[in-house]
């Protein structure tokens, strides 16, 4: 797992970004190039990974988010704004609960971190069925129906986006069907709920 630094010469409060699925910290470019004139950053990134690094017996976004934990206390991270986008929102989640408690905010950003059982359901069956012939269909009817607002994005920039998503689960299939499996398995409502009684969440 690879990470990128990026500290701020005056000001030692922190961003850190995990991204989406089959998304470089690059992606994010315009908001890093903003923010990096006012805090530190800390970029995770976790698309490379290996389904065979992760252990059988743990959920893979909470093993990720304990991946994280090093980089913090290596940095000597004190306070920092978590950001979660897409799949990153379920990591950011397990991390905000893991010790040091640095966060004084949540930011999760078109994160399906609350799934109905419809969804919840949608999500479990495609981890299976990305391991089948019909994988690379299924996951494209699965991006066109729940990851793509027509009336809200823009349709070149998703069509991009979901050929890089494609190329990447052609590449990793394994790794795509534990996380996408292990996602809809992730109970986040509790976390959600601390984060919200805390006034911790943004």
């Amino acid at each position: 797992m690879d990470f990128e630094w990026i500290p701020h010469p005056q000001n030692d409060d922190t961003i850190i970004l995990i991204h989406g699925w089959a998304c470089l910290p690059s992606d994010f470019h315009l908001q890093i190039d903003h923010f990096k004139k006012t805090h530190s950053l800390l970029l995770p990134h976790y698309s490379n990974l290996n389904t065979h690094t992760i252990p059988p017996d743990s959920n893979a976004l909470e093993w990720i988010a304990k991946q994280i934990q090093p980089a913090i206390r290596q940095h000597h991270i004190q306070q920092a704004t978590l950001v979660g986008h897409s799949m990153g929102g379920s990591i950011a989640l397990c991390l905000s609960e893991l010790p040091p408690c640095v966060f004084t905010d949540v930011v999760l950003l078109d994160s399906s971190v609350i799934m109905t059982d419809a969804k919840r359901k949608a999500f479990t069956e495609l981890g299976k069925k990305i391991l089948t012939d019909d994988g690379t269909i299924t996951l494209s009817a699965f991006i066109d129906s729940y990851m793509i607002n027509n009336t809200h994005d823009n349709a070149n920039i998703m069509k991009e986006k979901k050929a890089e998503i494609l190329s990447v689960d052609k590449q990793s299939p394994q790794l795509l069907s534990r996380l996408i499996t292990d996602a809809a398995n992730l109970q986040c409502q509790p976390i959600l709920k601390q984060l919200a009684n805390a006034h911790y969440i943004a």
